[in-house]
């Protein structure tokens, strides 16, 4: 189990696991009660529950916000759809910039969280800019069997269409995986003629006083269920 304190805002829970042999004996239940004890000084826990933990934090009091899901693609070929205007690789500089819409979209400040993910994976980190500023951002992540592209953050759909199509292309022979959010049909329908299948199916929870929720119709794909 892991757990993260954001800004005092909300906490977050990640990577729950307990070993197959040992399920259904409570350990779960138990990692969960200290999570709560670790992080009860702030309003709100929240995390991205499986099928098989859900009914556990219901039971605890846990209420789902939204559905999302893990998808998965390997690259076998070029993609034809064309970079939209403004994007260009990010750099760190760019933070300066990116952190006051970050803040507010996913809620609390990662700075520290965003700074490592553009040192160690800056090849899928982009920004794209327009005539009023700032228009979307994504950052990634390296992996054991798969590259990670997260967290995506646009005002619109067709940038964030153009920040995942930069982090695909020049990348043939890879296989990359995508936490995005259920909430706009033609983002999955995006996905899914892209290449991407579902893999597992999540949904965002919370328990406490939601207070900063962040604005979810901007975010397309979130860091990972590990970090939100």
């Amino acid at each position: 189990m892991t757990t993260v304190n954001y800004q005092g805002r909300f906490g977050w829970v990640g990577m729950v696991l307990v070993d197959p042999e040992f399920r259904g004996h409570g350990i779960g239940t138990h990692l969960l009660r200290l999570s709560t004890e670790l992080l009860k000084e702030v309003p709100a826990i929240r995390l991205d529950a499986t099928p098989q933990g859900r009914p556990v934090y219901e039971r605890l009091g846990y209420v789902a916000e939204y559905e999302l899901s893990r998808m998965q693609v390997e690259v076998t070929a070029e993609l034809d759809l064309g970079l939209e205007r403004g994007l260009r690789p990010m750099n760190p500089r760019d933070l300066h910039n990116i952190l006051p819409m970050d803040q507010s979209t996913f809620g609390a400040d990662r700075g520290a969280l965003l700074d490592w993910s553009l040192a160690h994976a800056p090849e899928y980190a982009w920004v794209v800019e327009g005539a009023s500023g700032l228009q979307g951002y994504c950052f990634g992540r390296h992996g054991f069997a798969f590259e990670q592209v997260g967290p995506i953050v646009a005002h619109r759909q067709e940038t964030a269409q153009h920040l995942v199509t930069a982090c695909l292309q020049g990348n043939v022979g890879k296989r990359f995986i995508l936490d995005p959010l259920h909430l706009s049909s033609a983002w999955l329908d995006f996905l899914s003629r892209t290449g991407f299948v579902r893999q597992r199916p999540f949904t965002r929870m919370f328990l406490g006083e939601n207070r900063y929720p962040g604005v979810p119709q901007k975010q397309w794909a979130i860091f990972g269920p590990e970090l939100g």
